[in-house]
C-alpha cells in the first residue's frame, strides 16, 4: 500500500460503528450508515473544533472498481476532542450508477467504502474497507415485503391473544450494551476493536486489537526494494540509492569546484609553479632566459649623465645632449616659459608686452558658498543662491519579539511586529503589519526572521497591494534565522506587508521588519 506524503503528515484514527436501528413495528428500515471518527494532526494532537469536508463513495467488486454510489458532507464541525460523527446516506449525493443511496444492490456484488477528508485544499484519500455483513441489513429490509399468498391450511385452536400493552418493545444501545424493553441485554464491547501500527525491530506489522498482527512487506506485490521508498547517500564523492544491492553509483568528483582551500606554491630554486594538494606542477626554468638572448628587447632602465649631459638605456650606447644646453638662436620667446596670474588676469613668463587674458568673464559667482540642509523641511539650501526641497523623510523599523501558536498549520499570517523603534513619515501601521507608502519613489524593505520552534518547510513573502508579489524564501527549518533585503518602486498609497507560511508547525516565529525612502 503507498502513501503519499501528505498523508503521513496526516494521521487518522478511524473507528466505525455500524448499527441499525430496530425495526419497531415498522416495514421500511432506516436508510443509512453511522460513521465516527476521531482526526488527528501528524503529532497525534487531536483537530479539535475544525470544519473539514467529508466524502464518501461506494465502489462495486473490488477496492478500485466502479462507483455506486457518492456522497458530500460539507462543513463537518468536530468536537472539542476531534470526534466527528456521520451518517453514510444523508449526505449530498455527488456521483455513482445508483439513483440515490437506496438504491444500492448490496446483493449483486461485494462493496467498498472509500473514505476522502478536504482539511485546506485538497481531498486526502484516507483508505479504502470492505463492507462485510452489518451493511447487508439494508438489504434484508426486501424480506419484510409480502410474498405471494399460499395455500390456505386448516384452522387450529384459537391462542392466547396475548397483552397487548406488552407487545410493543424498544432496542436501546448506550455505547456497549444493546437492550429490548422488557427483554434481556447484549454486550457488544468484544465486537469494536481498533487498527495499530507497530514497530519492531524485525519490520512494521499492522495488528487489530483481541486478534492477530500483519508484516506490512508481505504487502508488497512485486517484492522488487527498487520500487521502494528509498533515500540517498553519499560516501567518498560516490552516490547511491538505498535499499538496493545492485543500484547505480555515481561519481561526484567532476562537478567539485576545485576550490577548497587551496594556494598557489612557488620553488625559486627549480623555478616550478604549483598548487596545493595537486602533485602536478609547472617548470618554469625555459622563461629563465629569453630565447633570442637579444638585451635590446628586455625590459631596460633609462640612465642620465647630468655631468656630462648623456642620457641613455642600461646594456646600451648614451647620446649626448649637451648641444641642447644653449638654444642656437638665443630667442627668449621660444623658450621653455611658464604661466603666470596676477588677480584675474593670466600672462605668459619670459616674454616682454606677453599678451594679457582676463579670466573675470569665466567667474562662476559660487566663490566662499556654503550648503546648509534644514532637517525639518527636508531642504538643501546654498548661501546667495537657491533652496532645493529633498522630499519628506520616510523610514520605519519595528520588532516581533513574541511568536505566537497559530490555529492552522500550512498557513499564511501576516507578520505582525509590536510597537515600531521609529516612524518618520508615518508610513507603518504595526497593529496590521502593513506599510502604506506616503509619496512615490524607490523604496528598500529589510525582512529578519526567526523560525522559532521545530517545524520545517516555512514561506517567507512580501504581498504589495494585498496581492503575491515576491518569495523571499521557502523551505526555512525550525531554528534558523533568516535576512533578506528588497527594493520596490512604489506609488503615493501602495501597500507592502511581509507574510509568514507556518510550514508543517504552528509557530508565527520572530525578528523585525523595517524599510526607508531612497528617492
Amino acid at each position: 500500500m503507498m502513501i503519499s506524503g501528505k498523508m503521513k503528515r496526516i494521521l487518522f484514527f478511524l473507528i466505525i460503528a455500524l448499527f441499525f436501528e430496530g425495526i419497531n413495528g415498522q416495514t421500511q428500515l432506516p436508510m443509512g450508515i453511522p460513521y465516527q471518527a476521531v482526526a488527528r494532526d501528524n503529532f497525534g494532537k487531536e483537530l479539535a473544533s475544525r470544519q473539514i469536508n467529508v466524502r464518501f463513495s461506494i465502489l462495486s467488486e473490488t477496492p478500485v472498481g466502479p462507483l455506486v454510489y457518492q456522497e458530500l458532507h460539507s462543513a463537518v464541525t468536530t468536537s472539542k476532542f476531534g470526534v466527528f460523527s456521520l451518517i453514510i446516506g444523508k449526505g449530498l449525493k455527488s456521483g455513482g450508477s445508483a439513483a440515490d443511496f437506496s438504491k444500492i444492490e448490496w446483493s449483486q456484488a461485494s462493496h467498498f467504502l472509500k473514505v476522502e477528508v478536504k482539511f485546506e485544499n485538497d481531498y486526502i484519500d484516507m483508505g479504502t474497507m470492505q463492507f462485510l455483513a452489518v451493511p447487508y441489513a439494508l438489504y434484508a429490509q426486501k424480506s419484510l415485503e409480502p410474498g405471494p399468498q399460499g395455500q390456505r391450511g386448516e384452522q387450529g385452536l384459537q391462542g392466547n391473544p396475548g397483552n397487548p400493552a406488552t407487545d410493543d418493545q424498544t432496542l436501546s444501545f448506550d455505547g456497549s450494551m444493546l437492550s429490548i424493553s422488557g427483554g434481556n441485554s447484549l454486550t457488544l464491547n468484544d465486537l469494536i476493536q481498533n487498527l495499530t501500527v507497530i514497530n519492531q525491530a524485525d519490520g512494521t506489522y499492522l495488528g487489530i486489537s483481541r486478534a492477530n498482527s500483519v508484516k506490512l512487506a508481505t504487502i508488497e506485490s512485486d517484492g522488487d526494494p527498487k520500487n521502494e521508498i528509498q533515500d540517498l547517500t553519499i560516501n567518498a564523492d560516490k552516490l547511491k540509492i538505498t535499499n538496493n544491492a545492485l543500484a547505480t553509483e555515481w561519481d561526484l568528483t567532476r562537478y567539485l569546484d576545485n576550490t577548497d582551500a587551496q594556494s598557489l606554491t612557488w620553488d625559486p630554486a627549480a623555478r616550478t609553479l604549483g598548487i596545493s594538494g595537486n602533485v602536478a606542477t609547472i617548470n618554469l626554468t625555459e622563461l629563465k632566459n629569453d630565447p633570442d638572448a637579444d638585451p635590446t628587447n628586455e625590459l631596460q632602465d633609462l640612465t642620465w649623465d647630468v655631468t656630462n649631459r648623456i642620457i641613455g638605456i642600461t646594456g646600451r650606447a648614451g647620446v649626448n645632449l649637451s648641444e641642447l644646453k644653449n638654444d642656437a638662436d638665443a630667442s627668449p620667446t621660444n623658450e621653455i616659459q611658464d604661466l603666470q596670474l596676477a588677480g584675474n588676469n593670466l600672462s605668459i613668463t619670459g616674454k616682454t608686452g606677453a599678451a594679457v587674458i582676463n579670466l573675470g568673464t569665466y567667474l562662476d559667482n559660487t566663490d566662499n558658498q556654503t550648503l546648509t540642509y534644514t532637517e525639518s523641511t527636508n531642504s538643501l539650501t546654498i548661501d546667495r543662491g537657491n533652496t532645493i526641497s529633498l522630499g519628506s523623510l520616510v523610514a520605519f523599523r519595528a520588532k516581533k519579539t513574541t511568536s505566537e501558536i497559530m490555529p492552522n498549520f500550512l498557513t499564511d499570517y501576516d507578520f505582525i511586529t509590536g510597537a515600531p523603534e521609529f516612524n518618520d513619515g508615518g508610513g507603518f501601521n504595526y497593529l496590521t503589519g502593513l506599510f502604506t507608502a506616503p509619496s512615490s519613489g524607490i523604496y528598500t524593505f529589510n525582512v529578519n526572521y526567526v523560525a522559532s520552534g521545530t517545524a520545517d518547510s516555512r514561506i517567507l513573502k512580501i504581498f504589495l497591494n494585498g496581492s503575491f508579489y515576491e518569495t523571499l524564501n521557502t523551505g526555512i527549518t525550525g531554528g534558523s534565522t533568516i535576512s533578506r533585503q528588497l527594493t520596490m518602486k512604489l506609488s503615493a498609497g501602495n501597500t507592502v506587508k511581509v507574510i509568514v507560511n507556518v510550514g508543517t508547525g504552528y509557530d508565527s516565529g520572530t525578528g523585525s521588519f523595517s524599510g526607508y525612502k531612497v528617492f
